[in-house]
């Protein structure tokens, strides 16, 4: 592949690829097997996802052995991710990845997070990501702070959640200090370094709880320029939720739209239904209206309109994801319920991804506040 934009045959191919890869690999059996164990994914499957598909690679330059692509081809991998409820941190690491290449362009040592960003697209190095919050004031907020002893920088602090920590060998983590805001690398080996997993919904994707006393840092980036690259990974963030998001309730639907024409009551199919029909129409609005403001969003991640677009995509992809999820599960009746049925596991995910990284509410008032309103 090339550094130009791809061709929509060439997506095409490559969203193909990505799903058939997926449905050997992260098939519904798959993803339950994970579920039940400690392991919070497949590292044989994440191996080949990096050497066999190369899909780590998308994302790096030329120069360090990618594609170069931008985040409308990441973030069709991220719908197909989200399609197949993917246990891999492919998420953290496409993020974690984008962030390190932001600060190299800002100033950082580019041989470091060289080093770091190929370790990744090999599949060698797996990167949390934990830059912060933003307050109620749309404010970025670290939840650790740094200190310095005779060997260098240490960190301290709980920083909560964070996706794929326990997975990780690195994080990526905000942190406050005498010289301001820097971004700060932390290896999860380190014996002064906590993680422990939360309780989650979401069965299929876990979050952890990361305590820092006293735990040695390499500085990447420290600064305005560091609280920058934050903002704009926390936006990246927001696109990449609802690029899964998207993925989701595309699947949700087909496999809701397949059942309806199959079953049957009181002698016809129960897609045949008025009521059927207009509770499907209206998961296929919200399916359309968030494709619609998702891709938009993902073709324009350098512009200076990206905050806002983030801050409308999280808000509209979480929500309409959750409503789609509950709605589509409403149709299969009873059986919508059961353990076995896959409807549930879809909707913990989205029920998850709505609340993970702040309610849509704060979104939307981010939005409002970027929009001058």
């Amino acid at each position: 592949m090339s550094l130009e934009r791809l061709s929509a045959p060439e997506r095409a191919e490559l969203r193909s690829l990505a799903r058939t890869f997926l449905a050997r690999h992260s098939a519904e059996p798959a993803v339950r097997r994970i579920v039940v164990t400690e392991e919070s994914f497949d590292r044989s499957v994440w191996a080949r996802l990096a050497s066999e598909v190369e899909f780590l690679r998308l994302g790096l330059p030329e120069d360090l052995g990618g594609a170069g692509q931008g985040w409308d081809v990441l973030g069709l991998l991220l719908e197909e991710s989200g399609r197949a409820l993917l246990t891999a941190p492919l998420l953290s690491c496409l993020v974690a990845d984008a962030a390190l290449g932001a600060c190299a362009e800002h100033g950082a040592d580019a041989g470091a997070t060289d080093a770091v960003r190929k370790a990744i697209g090999a599949g060698e190095t797996i990167v949390a990501v934990a830059v912060g919050r933003r307050d109620g004031a749309g404010r970025l907020r670290a939840q650790a702070s740094t200190g310095r002893d005779d060997d260098g920088v240490v960190l301290n602090g709980a920083v909560t959640p964070v996706l794929d920590a326990g997975a990780s060998n690195l994080i990526l983590v905000g942190a406050d200090g005498r010289d301001g805001y820097g971004l700060y690398l932390v290896p999860t080996a380190d014996s002064h370094v906590t993680v422990d997993r939360l309780e989650s919904l979401d069965l299929t994707r876990r979050a952890y709880s990361v305590v820092f006393d006293q735990a040695r840092a390499e500085p990447v980036l420290v600064g305005d320029a560091a609280a920058a690259v934050a903002e704009h990974v926390l936006d990246l963030t927001s696109l990449a939720v609802a690029s899964e998001e998207l993925g989701i309730m595309q699947y949700v639907l087909e496999r809701t739209v397949e059942y309806v024409t199959v079953r049957k009551a009181f002698g016809r199919t129960v897609g045949s239904f008025q009521s059927i029909k207009h509770a499907l129409a209206d998961v296929l609005s919200d399916v359309e209206s968030v494709r619609a403001t998702v891709e938009f969003a993902q073709r324009h991640t350098n512009e200076e309109h990206f905050p806002l677009m983030a801050a409308l995509v999280h808000a509209q992809a979480t929500e309409g994801g959750s409503r789609v999820a509950t709605n589509t599960l409403l149709l299969y009746g009873a059986i919508g319920y059961t353990w076995e049925h896959h409807a549930h596991l879809y909707l913990r995910r989205s029920k998850t991804n709505e609340m993970l990284f702040g309610p849509p509410g704060e979104h939307r008032a981010r939005l409002a506040g970027l929009a001058g309103l």
